[in-house]
């Protein structure tokens, strides 16, 4: 390998591996092999949100659990590299 793998990059290779006898009489003799490589992934993307920064304006008599604005971020990384779990971290301590 000359340059480290990326699977978001390519996941997968082929290769095809050929050995001889290096014999002589009457000629060598070879065989090859197909090897398939799967590149597993790592943990090594950020998740992205869709939007950079949020917006929304709430009227004050709004309805409790009224759903007012819906945040999306994918990553690209696979399996449970790719889930991607929400938590506010700060914000208005009385909800």
């Amino acid at each position: 390998i000359r340059e480290r793998p990326d699977r978001e990059t390519q996941a997968r290779y082929k290769l095809i591996v050929e050995a001889n006898d290096q014999g002589k009489d009457p000629h060598p003799l070879t065989a090859t092999a197909t090897v398939h490589i799967t590149v597993e992934d790592e943990n090594d993307n950020y998740p992205q949100f869709s939007v950079k920064r949020y917006v929304v304006q709430v009227k004050e008599n709004v309805a409790v659990d009224t759903e007012i604005i819906r945040v999306e971020a994918t990553d690209k990384d696979e399996g449970n590299n790719a889930k991607v779990h929400y938590s506010i971290i700060s914000g208005n301590i009385k909800g």
